[in-house]
């Protein structure tokens, strides 16, 4: 049983998007199914619990990585400060560079959205999704309806315990 059962009669199913990653994700299937056209649904659970192991392992490893690239870009950009300089050409004809880039951030939503108004860009403001999706969720829980100018589909996800 999942959390969000109770709104199985409520709710239509999520209806099927055909985007390149489903596209994809179909060839993927159809390939599956070429070499495992009797593939039982043990079969298939445990070609999904070592896909998502591989994820992991490979997440870490790209975690690992990402680590070592800010720790060598922070230790470079100290160097090249030490030592007055923007660039290094290596011998295999790499350059390696620094540059500076504005990086902006809001201190004070409220003068900021009045901003925004003013300057008619109010269609650009939006929640992040995971926010609209939390409300959604709760409200559906609670029984009250979706927010204005929301539709909610369900879709069927696979969870690994």
């Amino acid at each position: 049983m999942g959390k969000y059962d109770s709104l199985v009669d409520h709710l239509e199913k999520a209806p099927e998007e055909k985007s390149d990653y489903q596209i994809k994700v179909d060839k993927f299937k159809a390939t599956f199914l070429a070499t495992c056209p009797d593939a039982s649904p043990a079969e298939l659970a445990r070609c999904y619990c070592e896909a998502r192991a591989e994820k992991e392992r490979i997440a870490e490893i790209q975690y690992d990585n990402n680590l070592a690239i800010e720790a060598y870009s922070q230790l470079l950009i100290a160097a090249y400060e030490t030592h007055d300089m923007h660039s290094i050409t290596l011998t295999n004809g790499q350059s390696v560079a620094t540059q500076v880039e504005p990086f902006a951030s809001v201190k004070d939503k409220d003068a900021f959205r009045k901003w925004v108004i003013a300057n008619h860009l109010e269609k650009l403001m939006s929640l992040p999704y995971q926010t609209m999706n939390a409300l959604t969720k709760e409200r559906l829980m609670a029984g009250e309806p979706e927010p204005d100018g929301v539709v909610v589909h369900l879709k069927t996800k696979v969870v690994l315990r």
